[in-house]
């Protein structure tokens, strides 16, 4: 039995209260709902929080899911609502300026501070903009299926990524590596 048949028996096992079942499919999608949503907040606690939220909005809305795309694709569409809706609620706005003495010239100190930096450019960019760059870049997904998560058209997701991808051209071209 494939992935997709077994994940679909829990699916339909859940949908008739089943809680084991729901738990396996948790299992089979938590780390990668916890990483995005740590992705998109840039908090642990945040991103705790919208993990258990997707979770409780999952199986409280269960009945209507209808197999018209994979589990995992309204779950992320879920998260990301979820991180939309936290974002305007605290406008999110958590990063500080770092000052120089608190990095060396080791080298783990300064993968630390490029990933920091990274991030906080990141954070500049719309939320559909931040949405479709990491969908894209960091969860792997194709155009089609980021469109359908983020309820887009594929020449909007395609026109975010293009101008997150000049934004962050722009921030971070500071740190360009080339000589």
């Amino acid at each position: 039995m494939s992935t997709r048949e077994n994940e679909t028996e829990l699916i339909t096992s859940a949908q008739q209260g089943d809680q084991k079942a729901f738990e396996k499919l948790m299992i089979m999608h938590d780390r990668q709902i916890l990483q995005l949503a740590f992705t998109l907040l840039g908090n642990l606690a945040d991103a705790q929080d919208v993990y258990q939220d997707t979770f409780m909005r999952a199986f409280m809305k269960l009945d209507t899911f209808k197999f018209q795309s994979a589990f995992g694709t309204w779950l992320t569409r879920i998260t990301i609502n979820l991180c939309f809706n936290r974002r305007r609620q605290k406008k999110i706005r958590k990063w500080l300026p770092l000052q120089e003495e608190q990095f060396s010239t080791d080298a783990q100190q300064t993968e630390v501070f490029l990933k920091e930096h990274v991030h906080r450019a990141l954070q500049k960019l719309s939320p559909l903009q931040h949405a479709a760059f990491t969908l894209k870049h960091m969860q792997g997904y194709k155009i089609k299926d980021i469109a359908e998560i983020l309820d887009r058209s594929p020449g909007t997701v395609k026109n975010a990524l293009f101008r997150a991808t000049e934004k962050l051209q722009s921030i971070l071209g500071s740190y360009n590596t080339k000589e």
